[in-house]
């Protein structure tokens, strides 16, 4: 059991760091709301509680990243490392990036939130243009930070592995991206 730990904690740790860039897709507020509501709720003049409720998930990461302009592809090769055949020098690469990108963001999280409740009070104040229009800009500051580092998530991914390892890892990307658009609504789903 003690042998997957690291993978554990590292596979949860990665996913946190996915948060932020599928927050900045517009999927919605890190406290679990999304722009039609809380996130249990689903969309559509149908949504809420209905017979299916409770067969299929509408809550939690995963369910942000399906909007993502970014792949989230380090959890991806972390889970699936035996199967790519990951040498311990890029497992530990893959262990001292995901350290390195953990403590740069922590403070940031904080800060991003408390920038989206900004604008969000103001506008539900009915502040003055000129009171919205920096927090705007911050806000999409913000959001393009988010974004570059996601980016910069994918390039590391893509310059760790090997061309034979990335092709692996995009089709398993790919392969939940296609299981995720036959079950008709968004997440990635397993079989």
């Amino acid at each position: 059991m003690k042998m997957f730990q690291p993978a554990v904690r590292f596979l949860a740790a990665s996913l946190l760091l996915a948060a932020p860039v599928a927050f900045a897709a517009g999927t919605g507020a890190m406290d679990g709301t999304t722009a039609n509501g809380p996130a249990h709720m689903g969309t559509g003049p149908m949504a809420g509680h209905g017979p299916m409720h409770g067969m299929h998930p509408h809550w939690g990461p995963m369910t942000r990243m399906a909007n993502a302009p970014v792949p989230m592809l380090l959890p991806i090769a972390w889970k699936h490392a035996v199967e790519l055949k990951l040498t311990p020098a890029q497992d530990q690469e893959l262990q001292n990036w995901r350290k390195a990108a953990e403590q740069k963001m922590r403070g940031r999280w904080s800060q991003w939130r408390e920038h989206n409740l900004a604008l969000r009070k103001a506008l539900l104040d009915n502040a003055p243009a000129a009171t919205i229009k920096p927090l705007e800009d911050q806000v999409l500051k913000d959001h393009a930070e988010m974004l570059q580092e996601g980016i910069a998530q994918v390039e590391f991914v893509h310059k760790l592995l090997t061309p034979a390892q990335w092709q692996q890892v995009t089709k398993l990307y790919a392969d939940m991206e296609k299981r995720q658009k036959e079950w008709g609504h968004p997440g990635w789903k397993r079989p």
